[in-house]
């Protein structure tokens, strides 16, 4: 089958003149700061508290993963959240670590199920 042309195009022979190539720089995204994670954990109760230096978790957090892989579903991570959760996840000592958290964990998601709908475009870039 022949592809169709729109009414008020015609076929005819073209002619390219010139080609630029022309190579430029995309900066990358400004670094988020932690007003938009606080909004986040404030507002939409989707993220653990903001301010902490830490990167690892504590044992009992275990036991709440799956919960929030579950919470995940509606967002871009889904596949990846599903896949997860048909695994046997532990995370080790490398993540799960009670000694080197001192007041709070790092942040993660909580349990809460992420409504898209209900974010900023900024949020949801998060």
């Amino acid at each position: 089958m022949e592809p169709r042309t729109p009414p008020h195009y015609s076929r005819a022979d073209a002619l390219v003149v010139s080609i630029t190539d022309k190579i430029h720089s995309v900066p990358p995204p400004l670094a988020y700061d932690s007003t938009a994670l606080q909004i986040l954990y404030e507002r939409h109760k989707i993220v653990t508290y903001p301010h902490t230096d830490s990167k690892h978790l504590t044992a009992d957090i275990q036991m709440t993963i799956k919960d929030r892989l579950k919470a995940l579903s509606g967002t871009h991570w889904n596949k990846k959240a599903s896949e997860l959760l048909d695994t046997d996840l532990n995370p080790g000592k490398r993540l799960l670590d009670d000694s080197k958290v001192s007041d709070h964990h790092t942040i993660i998601p909580t349990e809460q199920t992420v409504r898209l709908d209900n974010l900023a475009p900024e949020e949801k870039a998060l």
